[in-house]
């Protein structure tokens, strides 16, 4: 019986058949071991997780700098553009309006949501209404 249990291989349940070593986490600097062989830099998946929200959101942070006076510059010149369409939209109809200019800034800068085309624009959120209204402001600037 002993036998088939050595040829089975449970004798050997819990010892470590390949070399191991200890490295230190890269996001919480705790102690963890690791094969040799393993590219693993962190110590859970939580800390993987926590390093690569990090990187992700400083990655956007620089990617939204050059991209908000990019995205400023598009409806300045589209309202220029489409004068006629701007001037003539009441306060009720802004999405339906604007919609050929969200496709625009979504097609070239993967941006498709009001409240960052207004941070871009205001530097904060105003809204739709107020983005409407320096869009007219620009047209009645341009056209005198």
């Amino acid at each position: 019986m002993i036998e088939g249990l050595r040829k089975s291989g449970l004798v050997q349940k819990g010892k470590h058949k390949k070399p191991r070593e200890q490295r230190i986490c890269k996001s919480c600097g705790r102690e963890f071991e690791g094969i040799v062989t393993s590219s693993k830099l962190f110590c859970t998946q939580v800390c993987a997780g926590n390093s690569n929200i990090k990187i992700d959101t400083q990655v956007y942070v620089e990617n939204r700098a050059s991209i908000h006076p990019e995205i400023k510059q598009t409806v300045i010149q589209w309202a220029i553009d489409h004068t006629e369409l701007i001037t003539t939209t009441p306060l009720n109809k802004i999405k339906s309006t604007l919609n050929p200019l969200i496709e625009q800034i979504y097609q070239e800068f993967g941006v498709k949501d009001f409240r960052v085309i207004s941070k871009a624009v205001f530097g904060e959120d105003r809204g739709r209404k107020e983005l409407l209204r320096f869009m007219k402001k620009m047209c009645n600037e341009n056209v005198c």
